[in-house]
Parts: C-alpha cells; structure tokens; sequence
C-alpha cells in the first residue's frame, strides 16, 4: 500500500481519510500468470495497481493478436475506456507472470471521486498520464527507425525479452518477428 501512496502522492498530497478509503477499499490480489484480467468483450470492471509482477494488453486482428501495452510493477493497469465508459472492451489485458495487485472496483472508484475531490485530481493526471504515453509511443513509431525503437522499449523493460514472446514484442512495434530477428541479429541487439 505504501508503494501505491507514494505513486499517487506525485500526483497530488492524500488526505488521510482518503488514504484510509484506499486501505479499506483496495483488495489485494495474487494470481498466477496467464491470468486473464480483462477478455473481450467483457466490461472492465476493476483497475488494478500492479506491486508485482508484468502484465500486457492485446486486440486481436486477421493475423492474429497484436500487443497493445505492457506493464511492470508500480504502474497501474487499466483499459480506460471500457472502465470509465463501461462499454465492453476491444482489448485483453493479460498477466504474462505471477503478480500481485491491489484491485478496486468501478462502484468503490465512484465513491471515491464523490468522497474525495482530491481523488478526481490524481485520476485527470492519470488520464493525462497515459495520453502522453500514447503520443509517445506514436511519436517513436514515426520518428524512430525499427532498431530504436526495439532499443528504447527494451530501457523501458530491460527483461522483457525473458517475459514475453518475440511475437508480441514485434507485433508492439509493428513488425513482423522474422524482421525483428534480423534487426537483433544485423544490430547485434
């Protein structure tokens, strides 16, 4: 919980009593991997601080999936527009390890932002949090050639290539793993 508290206190200062919903409210979960935390074309009903472990999104196409996001521990998962819209969602949000989440619900989240104006203050910045993220990623795909953008998603999770398939990282950076192999093998990566 302390990890989580100092996440959302770079966003803004917890009141106690928000603090104390959070604990409360928060139900700490362990599951193993491949566990599935959202599956199209189900409604997200959850958003889930992650303490340990990865986790990955994906949507599925003619080719088959293609890797949307990863996680590592001390972010937050979520797949904002089923969850905040309660529409039902285009993507799978999957655990590839073992993990350990704090979990809470669409209901208790409502409560929270009716309770704790402060509340509604750290979920615009996770809001904008993850829009600059998007326009990052965007951003790389069309400034960066394939090796750097390979290089620049392995600083952001130097052991991805132990967690997940060559697969789902090419498909990330969307490309094929046959060019993903030569780019490891002509870059030496």
């Amino acid at each position: 919980m302390k990890n989580l508290f100092a996440y959302l206190e770079k966003f803004q200062p917890l009141s106690e009593e928000l603090k104390s919903y959070l604990t409360d409210t928060l139900i700490p979960q362990s599951f193993p991997a491949r566990h599935p935390l959202l599956e199209v074309p189900k409604v997200a009903s959850h958003i889930y601080y992650l303490q340990d472990g990865f986790a990955m999104s994906y949507t599925y196409n003619r080719e088959g999936k293609t890797t949307e996001n990863f996680w590592k521990a001390g972010q937050i998962i979520v797949a904002f527009e089923s969850f905040m819209y309660q529409r039902p969602s285009f993507e799978v949000i999957q655990l590839v390890k073992p993990s350990d989440l704090l979990c809470m619900s669409y209901e208790a989240m409502i409560t929270m932002f009716e309770k704790f104006p402060e509340s509604n203050r750290i979920y615009r910045q996770l809001i904008n949090q993850h829009h600059i993220h998007i326009k990052k990623r965007l951003r790389l795909l069309k400034q960066l050639d394939h090796p750097d953008q390979y290089r620049k998603l392995k600083e952001r999770f130097p052991e991805i290539e132990r967690i997940v398939t060559q697969r789902a990282i090419a498909t990330y950076l969307g490309i094929t793993p046959q060019t993903l192999a030569r780019i490891k093998r002509s870059h030496n990566l």
